[in-house]
């Protein structure tokens, strides 16, 4: 029987709020948490010497390194009856978290957007990633990295794009993230970065038993990746993925997302109050109530909703001998093609359609187009043009078209979709994991032109 492989060394980065005011609501003192918190520290390094660790610390107005060295500038003094490691974790700890509530209780500065009882996680994530990253990289042997978040403060919705940001660059990486609310409620994003990133998330109940706090840590956050395959996980199924609006702080079911900088609201408004984006709407005004129509209106028809053919004697056109206007009456007889009345066609119809918009956007230099017809004989052969090919070849392709497939549109989404997603990963326009880049925005509006008769 073959023995089981060692697990690898183990990377973990832990984000201790130290937001004083939070700690205040909590039944366990924040000094006796904090002596918790080291204790497990002390085991997690006991468990293998090639472990590596470090501390992060954030509270409403900072985010700074208590550990590894490089990051500070403390010193220990070295002790024979202690483990050197041990020492300098616990000094360093200790020391970084009094100095940051001393500076914190004497500035008091936060960011826009971050109340009292809030603290900066997404910007302690964002550290923590960068750390990951970097031992990763120079670590010779292969390393597991992993996050463990021990929260207190309250989410902030300002927040809420930084950190989902964080939370999909860490799925990505690989890194979990384990999260161990310590007092309120349940912190909404914290529950989805550990079940999006595969970790777990514990409420602690420190109000009937002050060690609980230790013992939730030791018991579900100290196995490593190899030891948790072989464990029973707490896992909840009751989260809530829904965001929270910008306006109010309110979790919403359905709202309105800014373009640019993707702030959720509750209410439809003119202008973003994150970014500052005006939009613009076309409204649609409701028909109107009383009977028949205004005095001077027109009764909208269909002849009103199909584009005026170009004048005859054009040399590009493509009705140069066809009659001076359509006819009111569109017939559904046949298939595709079929004549309405007269010499026109439902398939000219629709060629003077896409006619028109491509002879009314020729200003439009970055405007690409891509012709699609019905046809499955094989996976590609309803592409007519693609998207490098220019204007000129768009519009010879579409006089070409001739009524004679049978087919349905079902081949030609699929080839059309598929294209595409090939353009957008060509030029690296979707960018899963690394935030939005407005700059990189690129919309496709797809025309689809049918008789109606099958789909």
């Amino acid at each position: 029987m073959s023995e089981a492989a060692e697990p690898e060394a183990s990377l973990l980065v832990v984000v201790l709020d130290t937001n004083t005011a939070a700690w205040e609501r909590c039944p366990l003192q924040f000094d006796r948490a904090l002596q918790q918190v080291i204790i497990f520290l002390n085991a997690y390094l006991a468990l293998k010497p090639e472990n590596k660790l470090a501390v992060i610390a954030t509270n409403k107005s900072e985010c700074r390194y208590l550990y590894p060295t490089e990051f500070t500038d403390e010193t220990t003094i070295p002790e024979m009856q202690v483990y050197e490691q041990f020492r300098d974790v616990d000094t360093k700890v200790l020391t970084g978290v009094q100095k940051m509530i001393e500076g914190g209780s004497m500035s008091g500065n936060a960011p826009a957007g971050i109340e009292q009882g809030q603290s900066q996680v997404s910007r302690a994530l964002s550290k923590a990633l960068c750390y990951i990253n970097r031992g990763t990289k120079a670590s010779a042997n292969k390393i597991w990295p992993r996050i463990l978040v021990v929260s207190v403060a309250d989410d902030a919705p300002r927040e809420y794009i930084a950190l989902m940001n964080t939370i999909f660059a860490a799925q990505k990486l690989g890194v979990l993230i384990d999260v161990c609310k310590v007092v309120g409620g349940d912190s909404v994003f914290l529950q989805q970065a550990a079940e999006i990133t595969g970790g777990n998330y514990l409420k602690v109940d420190t109000q009937e038993n002050r060690e609980s706090l230790l013992q939730s840590l030791m018991f579900t956050c100290l196995a490593d990746h190899f030891t948790r395959s072989m464990l029973y996980s707490p896992h909840n199924d009751l989260i809530d993925f829904r965001a929270t609006c910008f306006c109010h702080k309110r979790v919403v079911d359905i709202g309105y997302v800014c373009s640019v900088c993707l702030s959720i609201f509750c209410k439809m408004a003119p202008v973003c109050s994150t970014c500052k984006t005006k939009f613009s709407f076309k409204l649609v005004r409701a028909p109107s109530a009383t009977n028949g129509t205004a005095a001077g209106s027109k009764k909208p028809t269909i002849e009103s909703a199909i584009p005026k053919r170009p004048e005859t004697g054009a040399s590009d056109s493509l009705f140069s001998g066809t009659s001076d206007r359509f006819s009111r009456r569109w017939q559904r007889k046949g298939t595709r093609g079929t004549e309405t009345t007269g010499r026109i066609t439902r398939l000219d119809c629709a060629k003077s359609i896409v006619e028109q918009i491509v002879h009314s956007r020729e200003n439009y230099e970055h405007d690409r187009y891509m012709l699609v017809s019905y046809h499955s004989a094989t996976a590609t052969s309803c592409i007519r043009t693609s998207l490098k090919d220019s204007r000129a070849t768009l519009l010879r392709e579409l006089k070409k078209l001739r009524a004679d497939d049978k087919f349905s549109g079902g081949s030609s989404l699929t080839a059309l979709f598929n294209q595409l997603a090939l353009m957008r990963g060509v030029y690296d326009l979707d960018t899963y994991g690394y935030g939005r880049y407005p700059q990189l925005n690129e919309p496709v509006h797809i025309m689809w032109l049918t008789d109606g008769a099958s789909v």
